[in-house]
């Protein structure tokens, strides 16, 4: 049942003159995660309090922060997390330490992956609330980060007090693990019992022997803060083992209260807004502690809620360091990375499926693997059936998943016959190499008379799981659904060759609510592509679990980038730099660099929109998987930026990246005389040298007959005007660019999706030869 709290955080950090601390949180009374919202704490001899009012049973986040001026430093780590479920009217006291950055230890020991999965523990069990108190005692919960903790091994605490000695390991507490890495315990202690000195130790079985036991020194306890008068002033102080401070400064972080006093009781009563003006004059601790609380309840007006505490903390949350171990801790896992379609059992129907993760887990448990990485299983669907969409890093969609991984048996109901037409297709398929474009047909066939068959049964409306899917996937579903059925409209997954009224980004909103829309006449055809989606997610959230029950974690792979002709670009289109590609530049592995052909994303309409698209993301990855790679990370803060008219790596700039001006140059003494440092150097000599395997490939040339060197100098080049001897040339105008030529090659030569492999990387070697001119700004370099 919900009440409230007195709470003093506490914490201790040396500062300097001029710095200090603020805690900041998820709740109002923390600031609601806004810095000039904190709550502001108090300095006494390195230690550093506030107080606040919380509800109990309501869980919260926070952190602290230093303060400097304007500036702010937030501590290291992950936010702290805590509920307080003490009974109404507690003193609470929450003793914390600063957070510095994490080791590799503590990162790895904190993630998912292996709290979850692979270390998760068997049978968690949850600190209870504190319900009752004895008099005179004071509850301690003990609190300790344990990372890459082995699920056999459980967390004690050992120790002694002035009055009761549990260093033994047969007396030791056993700490309860429901929030692990962190383990907690409760223990109530007598004031007089203070200070307490105690360790944590790790234990198996039933704990009859320490196993290990954390390094030295031991930690300790001081007493609990308690509210005292002094005999001469009445000036309230604090008597909890630290400095004295005024309470005037240390309650100053309660906004607009009252605050009174018993001799046993605090009262705290809310200031309505008329009152606020007197405020400032009577936010004092009464200092006759002969007044009671009735007597302080009658002199305050009607509009007051009076909430009542104990003076003396009665409840203190102690959070220890991570768990100092004797011998340096390791986590080591070994795991394995594998696309999924290659992950072939006798139930998979022409590649690995979803379903075959479940099954090759086992294989790693038994294997001792910890890890299950595979590669992107996003729809890359571009050119509809076509082999060329069989790499998996050029997403039609960064959130849908790709239709041939689906299990088809795992649809359920089939209609007749079907599985019959899978088991004979399954062995038709079941090939020593993989049938990309026939698996791929096969499935989109059966898919469509599953759906027919579900459609006229009405089970659609009637799967609750299918309807909260829908509303999950809000953010991307309907406009992926939406563009699949207009580019099989179109014939095209090319938005720029639609109709304008299809590829005006304006329109786009309008477009995918319309296509959408229950009444819609076309909604059936678009709510297949979500119906496809909802099975894989399904199927692939089945695989996870799987996984998870094998402490096996599925480890998932981003793609830094989508493809061009994609739903992402389509929809999504303010954040991406279109006429901009992805790449990476020369170097020793790739003599002309690499252009992916993905579209550079726009980084400040994606921070204007506070990161939204990149944590939808992260959010459909995080359904699924309980650990992701990204591709390429260097690219979120530097990319290879190549301009859409080029097709190699070559003429490109980093972006964000530092151009050097003209007038630099000249300063230093080089100048660009008639362009020579930005227009391609080209004479005949290095014409003839670059091209010269095309005029000996054994063919003889007939006497007056134009060279194929001769066609292509007449065809690409004007003559220059340097004066030099041996001739120069210039690029014709309608050349000026990669991609010219290349479509002008490709409508001479017949060059395109069907073209040989080994034809097409031919051809291009020649293409990388041109070098061209790249001017993003004016007089930059």
């Amino acid at each position: 049942m919900k009440g409230k709290v007195l709470v003093l955080f506490q914490i201790k950090y040396s500062t300097k003159w001029g710095e200090s601390l603020c805690v900041l949180g998820s709740l109002h009374e923390l600031g609601k995660w806004r810095p000039l919202q904190a709550l502001q704490m108090n300095y006494a001899g390195d230690v550093w309090q506030a107080f606040v009012v919380l509800d109990t049973y309501v869980p919260f986040e926070y952190k602290y922060f230093l303060k400097v001026g304007s500036e702010v430093t937030f501590e290291k780590g992950y936010n702290r997390k805590r509920s307080i479920e003490v009974p109404d009217g507690q003193f609470v006291e929450i003793r914390d330490v600063w957070h510095l950055p994490l080791n590799f230890l503590e990162d790895i020991g904190s993630s998912a992956a292996v709290c979850d999965v692979s270390l998760r523990r068997q049978n968690p069990i949850k600190l209870p609330s504190i319900e009752g108190i004895d008099d005179g005692k004071t509850a301690v919960v003990f609190e300790v980060p344990v990372p890459v903790l082995s699920f056999k091994e459980t967390v004690r605490l050992i120790g002694g007090s002035k009055k009761h000695k549990f260093w033994s390991c047969h007396e030791a507490q056993p700490l309860y693990d429901s929030e692990f890495p962190i383990f907690k315990c409760v223990r109530q202690f007598m004031k007089e019992e203070f200070p307490i000195r105690y360790k944590y130790v790790l234990t198996h079985d039933e704990g009859v022997t320490c196993d290990t036991i954390e390094l030295d020194p031991a930690h300790e306890i001081r007493p609990p803060t308690e509210i005292d008068f002094s005999q001469n002033n009445e000036t309230p102080v604090w008597n909890g083992g630290i400095e004295p401070i005024n309470l005037f400064d240390a309650l100053s972080s309660i906004q607009n209260k009252q605050i009174q006093s018993s001799s046993q009781q605090l009262q705290i009563s809310e200031i309505t807004s008329h009152d606020t003006s007197d405020t400032q004059q009577s936010s004092s601790l009464s200092s006759s502690s002969s007044s009671s609380p009735s007597s302080s309840s009658s002199s305050s007006s009607s509009s007051q809620d009076i909430i009542t505490f104990k003076r003396c903390c009665n409840v203190l949350y102690v959070e220890d360091g991570t768990f100092r171990y004797p011998n340096e801790k390791r986590f080591r896992g070994a795991g394995v990375a594998i696309p999924v379609f290659s992950l072939r059992t006798e139930q998979s129907l022409g590649c690995g499926e979803l379903s075959d993760i479940a099954l090759f887990s086992d294989f790693c448990e038994r294997c001792g693997l910890r890890v299950l990485q595979i590669l992107p299983i996003t729809d890359t669907t571009v050119n509809g059936v076509h082999w060329s969409d069989s790499y998996p890093y050029s997403s039609l969609s960064s959130f849908a998943l790709h239709p041939i991984y689906i299990h088809l048996n795992s649809i359920v109901p089939l209609p007749d016959g079907l599985i019959e037409e899978i088991n004979t297709k399954r062995i038709e398929l079941n090939t020593s190499f993989m049938d990309y474009e026939n698996t791929l047909r096969f499935k989109l066939q059966s898919l469509v008379k599953i759906y027919e068959y579900h459609f006229t049964q009405h089970l659609l409306e009637k799967d609750e799981e299918f309807q909260e899917f829908k509303k999950e996937s809000s953010f991307w579903l309907p406009s992926y659904s939406a563009f699949k059925y207009l580019a099989e409209r179109q014939h095209t997954s090319d938005w720029k060759k639609w109709p304008k009224q299809f590829q005006e980004s304006d329109e786009t909103v309008a477009i995918v609510e319309k296509l959408t829309a229950d009444e819609n006449p076309n909604y059936k055809q678009v709510q297949f592509f979500m119906w496809v989606q909802y099975h894989l997610d399904k199927q692939l959230r089945h695989a996870s679990s799987v996984c998870k029950e094998h402490r096996v974690f599925l480890k998932g792979d981003i793609p830094i980038g989508v493809d061009s002709k994609s739903a992402d670009t389509w929809f999504f289109r303010k954040y991406f730099k279109m006429d901009t590609q992805a790449g990476a530049p020369p170097d020793a592995f790739s003599q002309h660099g690499q252009n992916w052909q993905f579209p550079c994303y726009n980084w400040a309409e994606i921070e204007n929109d506070k990161f939204v698209y990149w944590t939808q993301r992260m959010h459909v990855m995080e359904r699924s998987f309980h650990a992701v790679r990204i591709d390429h990370i260097l690219g979120f803060f530097r990319i290879w930026q190549i301009p859409s008219n080029s097709c190699s790596g070559m003429h490109a700039q980093f972006e964000p990246g530092q151009c050097i001006h003209k007038s630099w140059l000249q300063a230093h003494g080089v100048e660009d005389t008639n362009g020579r440092l930005t227009k391609p150097y080209i004479t005949h000599q290095i014409v003839s040298e670059l091209f010269k395997e095309t005029q000996t490939d054994g063919k003889c040339q007939k006497e007056g007959e134009e060279s194929e060197l001769d066609q292509i100098v007449e065809e690409y080049f004007d003559y220059g005007s340097t004066g030099d001897d041996e001739g120069d040339y210039l690029f014709k105008p309608q050349f000026q660019t990669e991609v010219s030529i290349y479509e002008n090659e490709s409508r001479k030569w017949k060059i395109g999706p069907e073209t040989d492999a080994h034809i097409l990387f031919h051809y291009r070697k020649y293409l990388h030869h041109c070098y061209h001119k790249y001017n993003q700004y004016i007089d930059y370099y």
